[in-house]
């Protein structure tokens, strides 16, 4: 009983292995793909929030603002000291306070509510 037990494992192991090396006869294996490749990024450096040791030459309030390159914040509209919409857009350098007027809104605007 043992022998035949022995030879039926024997036997099923062979045809096993026969099967995984010669694929049935019309079978299209199909091609391994692997799935789709990420890359994984650094994060972004911190955000430091300090004082500035500059000062603007006029004041805005309420103003739209975006990073731009180098260090730069790209500032849009806002609203002057005596409560009027700004249509300025500007270029302010963080490190050294100096602001460049690059363009003008079409419209005046505050707030950024449109």
């Amino acid at each position: 009983m043992i022998a035949l037990l022995v030879l039926v494992a024997l036997v099923v192991a062979a045809v096993a292995l026969y099967l995984t090396n010669h694929p049935a006869a019309g079978h299209q294996s199909t091609p391994t793909t692997t799935g789709p490749t990420t890359t994984t990024l650094a994060p972004p450096p911190p955000a430091i929030a300090k004082m500035a040791s500059w000062k603007l030459p006029v004041a805005v309030r309420d103003a739209a603002a975006v990073a731009g390159p180098g260090g730069h914040l790209l500032v849009l509209g806002g609203e002057t000291g005596s409560g009027q919409s700004a249509d300025g857009v500007f270029t302010l350098g963080t490190a050294t306070g100096a602001l460049h007027q690059v363009d003008a809104l079409p419209v005046a605007e505050h707030d950024a509510r449109r």
